[in-house]
């Protein structure tokens, strides 16, 4: 039987202001996840 999960966690590091690119790279991975996900149903 296949299991549906209902809701999506998304968690991520919390990234420093003076990170600059690394954390908009990190933001943005997790953008693309979401919308991913949001394709998918979840």
């Amino acid at each position: 039987m296949k299991t549906q999960y209902r809701q999506v966690a998304l968690i991520g590091k919390y990234q420093a202001a003076a990170v600059g690119t690394g954390a908009a790279a990190t933001r943005a991975a997790l953008e693309d996840i979401a919308q991913f996900l949001h394709s998918q149903g979840c």
